[in-house]
């Protein structure tokens, strides 16, 4: 996991303080297409949408082909009985970039003209782009709705590049506490077809005198004068 954050200063008296900070985790993985699209969270519950958040999209190109591409163009269809179309706010690109909304198919298009953009054989380092930005989720969603984006990339006359769907989806809250660092789980043998085993250790030591606090914390945990607990669980 990469993890990047930024923070303009200062943050006091500013009128809008929520716009001085951003964040951004990436999932480092192997082999991958150049031509992508990400999304800052891929679950929201129910009760965040009420907070009217934000989903950061990045979308990113490379020109993988063998000659320099002089315009790419990204259309971007926005779901807008999903998201909220006046909330849109471009956020950053890598070059100078014109926007468009092209209302009569819901696509958001990104047009870097005279980009001059060389290949990946000439100039790794310099074939890549990218654009951002954030939208908010309408707050009338519900619990198993999803949200999908994605784009078609067109390097000059070529066809699109069509990128990865991002996903979305829209949860309820589990009302669950977080569990206390006070213990370590175990479940064996994973993948089973039999039985299956739960350990719980307690990392610190614990007050009998309370026992009720931990059933409260969770229900299969036991104190005992061992400080370990373990129970067998079988099909």
């Amino acid at each position: 996991m990469l993890n990047s954050s930024a923070r303009i200063e200062p943050v006091s008296g500013d009128a809008n303080p929520a716009c001085n900070y951003s964040d951004w985790d990436v999932i480092v993985t192997g082999s991958f297409d150049p031509n992508d699209i990400l999304v800052s969270d891929e679950i929201l519950t129910t009760a965040q949408l009420t907070t009217q958040p934000f989903l950061e999209y990045i979308i990113r190109f490379q020109n993988t082909g063998n000659d320099t591409a002089f315009t790419v163009n990204i259309l971007n269809p926005i779901d807008i009985k999903k998201l909220n179309l006046n909330s849109f706010e471009f956020v950053n690109a890598s070059h100078n970039v014109e926007l468009n909304w092209r209302s009569w198919e819901n696509n958001m298009e990104f047009k870097f003209n005279n980009i001059l953009l060389p290949d990946s054989n000439i100039n790794e380092l310099l074939s890549h782009g990218f654009v951002r930005y954030r939208i908010q989720p309408k707050t009338n969603l519900v619990a198993g709705n999803f949200i999908n984006n994605n784009a078609g990339i067109y390097f000059d006359f070529n066809d699109p590049v069509l990128t990865n769907t991002a996903v979305t989806n829209i949860v309820l809250p589990t009302g669950l506490q977080t569990l206390s660092d006070k213990y370590d789980y175990a479940i064996y043998p994973n993948p089973t077809t039999g039985a299956t085993v739960i350990e719980v250790n307690t990392t610190q030591s614990t007050q009998a005198s309370n026992p009720s606090h931990h059933a409260r914390e969770i229900d299969f945990i036991r104190e005992s004068s061992a400080k370990s607990w373990c129970q067998q669980i079988r099909p």
